[in-house]
């Protein structure tokens, strides 16, 4: 990259580059220029693995590059094999050829008795003897022979380390292979399918006070061997098992590795068990080796290392934190390289959610073999069409070796990788742009990842109305309004034989930060839309979305995904878009309260609301529903006049004083509006009827409601019928607010169901000979548990026939609710110090 124009201001090839630059040692390649400041070498063979090469450019300062070696294809034997026979030669296979001698200063191998934790001992160099493998053609992979001074005796793990690069920059870097070779053939353990312990050839095999503990109901001990035994007959398995005291009734098995043997073994009974030498081998005729102590290990060994992107695309913010999400387990370092796109270029949108995986180890494009620009207009580039395009990139303004905040051995971590340094150093701090950010695991081989992110500091949201849209764009960093942003919004326009890229709409957002469009509709039913892209720009910032992963809509209270492309509703009919014409009822008497022998004139309009506007209703006839104190009801039929009125005169003989209920109905048994008044006495009734019960109650406990029965000429309206009635109601409660705290209750059974509750309570009762009667409810048998309201009412007749009604509302709350106060975010976590809050329906 150079400070000035030196080569032609559209590019080309470069056919005397010395000019300009070396590269020491040379390299097969071809020079060319991408533009009047940017000089480009392509390598037309592999770069040699570690190699370094020196790059001095005119005028400027002389660098160094380190190539790597990318770890092995295949291995003899295989990595990570057990139970191997001594063997004393290792074969390595690689993606590309390697001078032997400096693959022997990049190779340890270290000897460890197994299971191969630690104590091992390093082979000195003049015990490796490295020699390439012939190969039979060019296209085959070279292999190299490690020859071993002597073999790997049994009982060994071989751990051979090979460095992956001779650069101080990248130490660290390394692949491990293992091999193990079998053990000798002895008793590893014994015990029971519950637990076993490790076994002394010789003498006890545990301590009482160790002794194990079989819990199944057949009894069995199980032997088990290092390998597999051949057959042995009962007389053979005798002499290996001694038991004291003695078991009647032995029965043998064996099957693999393992001796299972059954017996009459009495409960409560500790038993003495030895092993005796014998003689016995394995299937590869190896004797049974029982003359010292034998032990076994329990280790834990290294899960595969790994390391991926979170994400396949996203925002990082130009102003504000620019992290990116990675897992991992194990990888202490990987290579990264970063490459800035034009954010429009359709040949890298729209990116998948997954990572895009190229190779490297395969040739990219030569002259005249790169892909054409993609400009489809009906479909999108495919994932591998992406892939191919990335490999024209170049030279990455970015490669290096990233240090990860993981260990060798330590667990699986999903974390931040902070691409800020690396950001900057392409187009300065705080700038915009959109990237491909690839990375590979040193271990990996040659696959790379990649992930497409855009740094900026645009946000766009849509707030649609019924027939237009009106865009909003502020900034992540403030979220304050962005006046002077164009926004644009792409697709593809369907006529009849053909398709094309259009744009639908472009706009600019005034000091408030929003640009309205009218959406048109389908004018046409031959010619369709379907939106592709929406793109917001202000100045040099840039910000693009898929339609097709449109954000989540908030309406009715509440959020939700959608299924559709952001904004494709603009280009269908829009007819059936907002409010739908809704029919109102306006249903009233002339007053509140009436005596039991008075009429009632019931009254009621019918309109219908069509965008704001009321017209009068001329519906069919209809019928007044009138409910009354237990379970009374009267369907009352009504015409219905062109001006949308009617009228009805109630009047029933012997009413019972209370609450009525009043509403319309139409033909198709439709509810609209609704009335309440009440019948009263006016005459001195006789006695009057209280209720008593808490305001509030618990829902996790039953709660009792009793009432009482008095004369007002004095004394207790004993044996009088009573008929209670009880309806639930949902109810709309929240704790009372604490600063800092956020409260969640009891929500196993109600989380996001409809309220439900058990049917309407009726119950017919007595009153005692004080007056009194009691009726018991409990919330807790409901079938959900959100917060409710019984309305309890109760009915007394008194001698002369008369009925007096009472009603009392109780509320059921959640005995208490849990509020958690704890920080949003925290930058370096290592402890959580959370408040917790348990506060009942009292507050």
């Amino acid at each position: 990259f150079f400070a000035s124009d030196l080569g032609p201001a559209r590019g080309g090839p470069e056919d005397r580059p010395e000019r300009f630059m070396t590269i020491e040692p040379a390299q097969p390649g071809a020079f060319g220029w991408l533009d009047a400041r940017t000089l480009q070498f392509r390598p037309a063979e592999p770069w040699p693995a570690l190699t370094r090469f020196r790059v001095t450019p005119l005028g400027g300062k002389a660098g160094t590059l380190a190539t790597l070696l990318e770890a092995p294809v295949s291995t003899v034997p295989n990595d990570g094999a057990e139970g191997l026979e001594p063997f004393d030669e290792i074969t390595l296979t690689f993606g590309e050829p390697l001078p032997p001698a400096m693959l022997a200063k990049m190779v340890t191998l270290e000897l460890r008795p197994l299971p191969g934790v630690s104590g091992g001992r390093r082979l000195p160099p003049e015990e490796i003897r490295i020699k390439a493998l012939e190969r039979t053609s060019r296209a085959d992979a070279p292999s190299y022979s490690l020859s071993l001074a002597h073999p790997v005796p049994a009982g060994t793990r071989a751990v051979l380390t090979l460095q992956l690069s001779a650069d101080e920059a990248a130490a660290g870097a390394a692949k491990e292979l293992s091999f193990a070779t079998g053990e000798p053939f002895r008793v590893l353990a014994f015990g029971c399918r519950e637990r076993q312990l490790p076994v002394t050839p010789s003498g006890t095999l545990y301590e009482k006070d160790q002794a194990i503990r079989c819990g199944t109901e057949s009894p069995a001990i199980l032997v088990e061997f290092s390998s597999a035994p051949r057959a042995i007959s009962p007389v053979e398995a005798r002499n290996l098992v001694r038991f004291t005291p003695s078991v009647e009734g032995l029965k043998l098995q064996t099957s693999a590795r393992t001796l299972e043997i059954r017996g009459a073994f009495r409960r409560d009974t500790l038993y003495s068990v030895s092993i005796l030498p014998a003689k016995l081998t394995d299937q590869r005729g190896r004797p049974l080796e029982a003359a010292g102590r034998s032990e076994a290990f329990v280790v834990f060994p290294q899960r595969a290392s790994y390391v991926k992107w979170g994400a396949g695309q996203g925002v990082v913010e130009r102003l504000g934190a620019q992290m990116v999400p990675v897992d991992g387990r194990g990888a202490e370092k990987l290579d990264l390289r970063i490459q800035r796109i034009d954010p429009l270029d359709r040949s890298f949108w729209p990116f998948p959610d997954r990572p895009i995986v190229t190779d490297e180890s395969e040739r990219p494009p030569g002259p005249g073999e790169e892909p054409p620009a993609w400009s489809a207009p009906e479909q999108n580039i495919a994932p591998q069409g992406i892939a191919r395009h990335v490999k024209l990139l170049g030279s990455p303004p970015v490669s290096a070796i990233v240090e990860l905040p993981l260990k060798r051995d330590g667990n699986a971590a999903a974390f931040g990788l902070d691409l800020e340094p690396h950001l900057a150093k392409i187009a300065g701090k705080g700038e915009p742009g959109t990237y491909l950010v690839g990375l590979r695991a040193l271990e990996g081989g040659s696959l790379r990842s990649w992930m497409r992110i855009q740094a900026t500091d645009l946000a766009l949201a849509t707030l649609e109305e019924p027939q237009a849209v009106r865009f909003t764009v502020t900034s992540l960093a403030t979220g304050l309004p962005v006046p002077g942003a164009t926004v644009r919004l792409e697709g593809t326009h369907r006529m009849p034989g053909k398709s094309v890229w259009e744009t639908f709409v472009e706009g600019t957002t005034g000091p408030d930060g929003t640009f309205r469009w009218d959406a048109p509709g389908r004018p046409n039913v031959h010619e369709s839309r379907s939106t592709r892209r929406i793109s917001v720009t202000k100045g040099k910032d840039l910000l693009v979305l898929d339609t097709a992963h449109p954000p989540e809509s908030y309406a009715d209270n509440q959020w939700s995904k959608s299924r559709d492309h952001w904004l494709d509703w603009a280009f269908q009919p829009l007819e059936a878009r907002g409010a739908r014409a809704e029919t109102l009822c306006h249903l009233f008497t002339e007053r509140p309260v009436y005596r039991p022998e008075e009429e009632v004139h019931l009254k009621g309009y019918l309109r219908e609301r069509v965008r704001g506007m009321l017209h009068p209703l001329a519906a069919e006839d209809g019928t007044i529903v009138v409910e009354g104190p237990g379970e009374l009801a009267w369907r009352l039929p009504v015409p219905v006049s062109e001006a949308g009125s009617f009228y009805h005169l109630f009047k029933e003989k012997n009413l019972p004083t209370g609450v009525y209920n009043a509403h319309f109905e139409d033909k198709k048994k439709r509810r609209f509006g609704h009335v309440s008044f009440r019948m009263e006495a006016y005459r001195i009734p006789e006695f009057e009827v209280d209720l008593h019960g808490p305001d509030q109650t618990a829902l996790d406990k039953e709660f009792q409601v009793s009432l009482t029965a008095s004369y007002y000429a004095g004394g207790k309206g004993g044996s009088r019928p009573v008929q209670w009635r009880v309806t639930q109601f949902p109810y709309d409660w929240t704790p009372p607010e604490r600063e800092g705290f956020r409260f969640s209750s009891d929500g196993r059974f109600s989380r996001a169901e409809r309220f439900r509750s058990s049917p309407r309570l009726t119950k017919d009762d007595t009153t005692n000979d004080s007056g009194g009667a009691t009726l018991k409810l409990n919330p807790a048998i409901e079938p959900t548990a959100q917060p409710r309201t019984y309305v309890v009412e109760a009915t007394v007749t008194g001698a002369d026939d008369q009925t007096v009604t009472s009603t009392r509302r109780i509320a059921a709350l959640p005995a208490f609710v849990l509020g958690l106060d704890v920080a949003r975010f925290v930058e370096h976590a290592r402890t959580l110090s959370p408040r917790v809050i348990a506060v009942g329906p009292d507050g």
